[in-house]
This record gives structure tokens, C-alpha cells and sequence, in this order.
């Protein structure tokens, strides 16, 4: 499905689903891998991370 976003550019949707999707899933195997190695500290500093970028993925969308 199309989009048009704010720069009248047309963008798909299911594209960028799959962008995130694979994004989010490499930013918590990236959280897994912190825990193990440094500890839970750095686990939510990557899930942290995690929501920052999903909120601008979300933003271009829109």
C-alpha cells in the first residue's frame, strides 16, 4: 500500500514494515547480546534506543 508523505513523495508501506521489523529485531538481539556480556544496564539503554528509532520510522510514515 501507498503513502504519501509530507515531501508529496509516495512510499511503501509494506517496505518499511519490513525495514522495522528487521530493524527492531536486530536491536533486541543486540540487547540480548549487551545482557550477557555487560548486564541489564545496557539492555534498556538498547531498548531505549529501540523506541527512539521506531519513533522515527513512525514519523516518516507520516
Amino acid at each position: 500500500m501507498l503513502h504519501k508523505n509530507t515531501a508529496n513523495n509516495y512510499i511503501d508501506s509494506e517496505n518499511v514494515d519490513k525495514k522495522i521489523f528487521a530493524s527492531v529485531l536486530s536491536i533486541y538481539q543486540l540487547a540480548q547480546l549487551l545482557n550477557k556480556k555487560l548486564g541489564q544496564r545496557y539492555q534498556k539503554i538498547a531498548l531505549a534506543f529501540l523506541f527512539y528509532h521506531f519513533a522515527l520510522s513512525f514519523k516518516l510514515l507520516f
